[in-house]
């Protein structure tokens, strides 16, 4: 089977993803907010190949089309506003507020090469998409981390709806 030249493991398929989640196998991320929410760029790439033949006794072309679905940044030029799944920390004024940001934004610098998202429909609040921010692990099919697993480790509170 041939293997597309990209670094990017393909888009989960729909029945591996919970509460019908969207996908996006590669995350920018732009800019912290605090350390539940951040600005990111996502994109969803796909492949197909296309045609493949021999052009001798050691050479093979391989044609491949990449699709491309990416949030515009002429649009959110800031990024888009993503909340994470079951976290909940300081708000602007309160203590820890810093830290947290912190915490979270040096977690997406160590994998910021790696980072994919699956995203909600409903849930960020305050214009915000919600989202799982993670990283696969080498097997390319689990997860070996995510944004909340990490903030949950370092100590910040879970979300508990109502409170």
């Amino acid at each position: 089977m041939a293997t597309p030249p990209i670094n990017v493991p393909p888009v989960l398929p729909a029945e591996l993803l919970p509460l019908g989640g969207t996908d996006w196998n590669r995350v920018i991320p732009v800019r912290g907010v605090d350390g539940d929410t951040v600005r990111i760029r996502r994109e969803q790439l796909a492949w197909t190949l296309l045609e493949e033949c021999e052009l001798g006794d050691t050479l093979v072309l391989q044609e491949w089309k990449l699709r491309v679905v990416a949030d515009d940044p002429l649009e959110v030029p800031r990024g888009l506003a993503a909340r994470l799944v079951n976290l909940d920390t300081p708000e602007r004024g309160e203590p820890g507020y810093a830290e947290a940001g912190a915490d979270l934004w040096a977690w997406l610098m160590e994998w910021a090469q790696q980072l994919r998202c699956v995203t909600y429909d409903t849930g960020g609040g305050f214009d915000r998409v919600l989202v799982d921010i993670y990283v696969l692990a080498a097997d390319g099919r689990t997860v070996a981390d995510s944004a909340t697993q990490h903030m949950l480790r370092e100590g910040w509170a879970p979300y508990v709806p109502g409170q």
